[in-house]
């Protein structure tokens, strides 16, 4: 690995320099942004990667503790993904007490989704040692792809980019467990209420959903699709909005409805009974999350669980591998999505099952 002088020599700096600005003093020392720059760029270029995580576990008395960030676009899903943080601390603590080490600081950081590559912590290794990506925008994974390995190891979370470590599910395939299960409760009228907030998950739920139908047979014409907000408040919009569009034209409601998040499902879940609709003797109605509160709404909710505490779990220690073994390849980790069948979904209306097509 280069050395402080390998680095000075590069930038056209002193050693001194380098050294400030690898440590995070430069600020404080006043050494102007374009001189920051000049180092950032040669110790880059050089292959520069100074083992914070090992200057963190020194057996001394007082060493300071491992830096881990949490880093989360600033948008309507910040509320869901924040649950992860309780199920990273109790892995960090865990991790940190079978060592007798001191346990990891956990520092969250949001930031304008879609605007991943101006996180100035992932440019340089000044902040944390390691950091968990929640929630990215395909702006923010296409700007990982191409970027290639960070200034620090990060692990991805729900989420896969190539050439970095990730833990997630088969999105496509958690709406195409959906399809299949309503397919065999008999439905053959289907809505869907997506989100409009870009992420790849959501759209992948709502393709494998949709995909799943074709394969049957079943191709729902856009008016039977509605996106809204990411929120209680946008599923029951776009559903009542689906709704009256359907009414409107003298078409009849679907008999099934899948909404690709569990928050929206509440929302659409009012806009169905205020509709005067019955959940699920009128229209069966699927989410996507297992969120905490699907088994207390009314009717209980048919949900997907995506193995969020897993993935977090198994984030933590993918993460911590990385920041305390340098030789640690990034590793990638799919893990099994699971029906969760509860009351809001049950046999089509109107009688007996007709056979799939292709079964």
């Amino acid at each position: 690995m280069p050395n402080l002088k390998e680095i000075a020599r590069l930038a056209n700096t002193s050693v001194t320099t380098v050294s400030l600005v690898l440590n995070g003093r430069d600020g404080r020392n006043r050494i102007s942004a374009a001189t920051r720059g000049q180092v950032l760029e040669a110790a880059r270029a050089l292959g520069y990667t100074p083992n914070i995580a090992a200057r963190r576990l020194r057996s001394a008395t007082g060493a300071p503790p491992l830096a881990i960030g949490l880093l989360l676009p600033f948008d309507e899903r910040l509320t869901i993904t924040v649950r992860a943080v309780g199920t990273i601390r109790e892995t960090l603590d865990a991790w940190a007490g079978e060592r007798g080490v001191a346990p990891p600081d956990l520092l969250i950081e949001t930031y304008p989704g879609g605007h991943l590559a101006g996180v100035r912590s992932l440019a340089d290794n000044t902040r944390y040692n390691g950091a968990f990506l929640f929630s990215t925008l395909p702006e923010d994974d296409r700007f990982l792809a191409r970027v290639g390995p960070l200034a620090i190891p990060v692990v991805l979370v729900q989420r896969s980019v190539t050439g970095h470590a990730w833990v997630s599910v088969d999105n496509r395939r958690v709406g195409a467990r959906v399809a299949e299960h309503l397919l065999d409760l008999g439905h053959r009228r289907f809505g869907v209420v997506a989100a409009t907030v870009p992420g790849a998950a959501l759209g992948d739920r709502r393709e494998g959903f949709l995909a799943a139908l074709r394969g049957a047979g079943i191709d729902p014409p856009a008016e039977r699709i509605e996106r809204g907000a990411f929120s209680e408040h946008g599923g029951h919009e776009a559903t009542a909005r689906l709704l009256a569009r359907l009414r409107d034209a003298g078409q009849a409601p679907p008999t099934a409805l899948y909404v690709t998040a569990d928050l929206m499902a509440l929302g659409a879940l009012h806009a169905l009974k205020a509709a005067g609709l019955r959940v699920p003797a009128d229209v069966s109605l699927v989410g996507t999350d297992n969120d905490p509160y699907t088994p207390f709404t009314d009717p209980p909710l048919t949900t997907v669980d995506i193995a969020r505490t897993r993935s977090a779990q198994l984030a933590s220690h993918r993460l911590l591998d990385l920041v305390t073994d340098r030789d640690a390849a990034p590793s990638t980790d799919l893990l099994e999505s699971r029906l969760v069948v509860r009351a809001s979904a049950g046999a089509a209306p109107g009688g007996a099952v007709p056979a799939r097509a292709g079964s």
